[in-house]
């Protein structure tokens, strides 16, 4: 379970151990000033449970502030900001993905190629829906890693699966399907998505594991079928990461102004830096980068990958609503 050292009246917490397990003991240095507190432990299941109380005396501890959990009031107007948002992305999802479908359905796979960017990064600037989408995120993003016949499976489908035969010479009519499929989960998502309901202690924890992924799949090159974009999907990303802390901004600003401006700069430094790899209209392939530029990337994705971990610390949810 996780154990908080809190204030008995106004519930801040001073100290905090996440993982404690049954008959174990850990220690818990920390400074506090004198008043009455208490323990609270929330387990993996069940409610959370509160110790009695105890005082502090003394002089100590003048200056120390406690951290305050979300309040249901900051978790509805961070979670309805961020539904406006995402509504807003998916809107912008439906019509490039339309486009391109309708590129690849008249044979114009010169213009399909040109279509699929714009299509494609408007879903990865949505990164911090992926858990609400469920299997519709393969569907649409899927990657051939794993599949026995791998890009030839079947069940390899979406815009990667476009990408691939756009960029590796296969026909308008062998495209067809394919682009169809993609573009009715598109509008599946479309309707679904207004009725779904996004877990409220998943939007902190997004910010980080968008650029995690990132690290992972877009700056090893593991996601390119062809069109050697990674470096879009990389700024995309970032662009997503950014709409996640926009919409905590007042609450992370309130708790840790310094982490919320650290958080923020970090991310417009990316995406400015990302955003120099366009040259003349089209991006620089990965394979493009020297040594030194490579290094350089992934230290910066890396940097603002370890601040916007610590948002999740710094936002936690009320005891009732922490992650199971």
């Amino acid at each position: 379970m996780r154990v908080s050292l809190i204030d008995a009246n106004s519930g801040g917490i001073y100290g905090q151990v996440w993982q404690l397990g049954s008959g174990t003991t850990r220690p818990l240095d920390m400074v506090v000033p004198a008043g009455t507190y208490r323990w609270r432990c929330v387990p993996i299941t069940g409610s959370a449970t509160v110790s009695g109380t105890a005082k502090v005396t003394g002089k100590g501890g003048k200056g120390v502030k406690p951290l305050y959990p979300l309040s249901s009031e900051e978790i509805n107007d961070a979670m309805a900001e961020y539904h406006t948002a995402v509504e807003r992305g998916i809107g912008t999802l439906v019509t490039a993905t339309s486009a391109l479908r309708s590129a690849v359905r008249a044979g114009d796979l010169s213009a399909g190629r040109e279509r699929w960017l714009p299509a494609h990064l408007a879903y990865e600037r949505l990164g911090a829906a992926y858990g609400t989408f469920a299997d519709l995120d393969g569907t649409i993003n899927g990657r051939p890693d794993g599949l026995p016949k791998g890009v030839h499976d079947k069940g390899f489908t979406g815009f990667l699966r476009v990408e691939y035969g756009l960029w590796h010479g296969e026909s308008a009519a062998s495209l067809r399907p394919v682009v169809d499929a993609l573009d009715t989960a598109v509008h599946q998502l479309a309707r679904k998505f207004p009725g779904q309901q996004v877990v409220p202690s998943d939007i902190p924890l997004r910010a980080h594991e968008i650029l995690e992924n990132t690290l992972q799949f877009e700056l090893t090159g593991d996601t390119d079928q062809g069109s050697h974009t990674n470096l879009a999907t990389a700024q995309a990303n970032t662009e997503g990461a950014m709409m996640v802390v926009h919409v905590l901004a007042q609450q992370l600003s309130q708790r840790d102004p310094q982490l919320a401006s650290k958080a923020s700069k970090g991310l417009t430094t990316l995406d400015t830096q990302l955003g120099e790899y366009r040259r003349n209209g089209r991006w620089t392939p990965l394979s493009m980068l020297s040594r030194s530029e490579r290094e350089h990337l992934n230290a910066s994705v890396g940097s603002v990958v370890e601040t916007l971990a610590l948002i999740p610390d710094i936002l936690q949810m009320p005891p009732s609503t922490a992650p199971t």
